[in-house]
């Protein structure tokens, strides 16, 4: 299966010709979703449900809608995929409400590690500092992650600060070294090196591929 993944506003795709739609969007998103419409969700959810369902139909065009805004890829599209997945959002938030209301302690947990990482990724934290300033220990903190988010602590802290790299790759003019001091890495060898490990190529190779790929998809 080919995937295609599409952030809003913190936008970074990593593939084409999907048979599914992955939408992916960063803590930044969800804040101004809640401010503009309070549809921000409280706490990891998955709904699911027939596809001939009228709510699952209109999720599915809206996924659709904004793939096709993706390959577009004109001045307007972000803005108008910003407000689709708001009105994804609030589909979801309606779905959401008809399922019973149970939060895990290692789910309240996992999700207040991700605001303070939302909060704090560019500092270049230690997991030992996310431990302290969530008063838990490192055990319970990663079995928190993996419970919530699959993934360990270190991890989730790595992904964030990938995902931040590629959004201004993609979306700004801006030199490597600079990205790399933006996201808390002094030395841009070091930061070349983090990127071809976690995205598979140097950080000037991948904007290439993805800017080229977003012209030919336009064209």
């Amino acid at each position: 299966m080919h995937e295609v993944a599409v952030e809003i506003e913190e936008g970074v795709a990593v593939g084409a010709d999907a048979d599914a739609i992955v939408l992916s969007i960063a803590d930044g998103g969800l804040r101004s979703a809640h401010d503009a419409f309070a549809v921000m969700p409280e706490r990891a959810v998955f709904v699911a449900g027939d596809a001939r369902q009228l709510a699952f139909a209109h999720l599915a065009s809206l996924c659709r809608i904004i793939l096709e805004e993706y390959r577009v890829g004109d001045r307007e599209s972000i803005s108008v995929m910003t407000g689709l997945a708001h009105a994804i959002l609030a589909h979801v938030r309606r779905l959401e409400r008809a399922l019973p209301a149970r939060v895990s302690p290692a789910a309240a947990l996992g999700l207040a590690l991700r605001r303070e990482i939302e909060a704090h990724f560019r500092e270049n934290r230690p997991v030992d500092r996310y431990v302290a300033s969530l008063a838990t220990t490192r055990h319970l903190l990663d079995k928190a992650a993996h419970d919530t988010f699959g993934t360990s602590v270190k991890t989730l802290i790595l992904e964030r600060r990938l995902t931040e790299a590629k959004r201004l790759l993609l979306f700004t003019i801006r030199p490597v070294e600079d990205i790399a001091r933006e996201i808390g890495f002094d030395d841009p060898a070091y930061f070349s090196r983090f990127f071809r490990r976690m995205a598979g190529e140097a950080p000037a190779a991948w904007r290439q591929r993805q800017l080229a790929a977003r012209q030919n998809g336009h064209g």
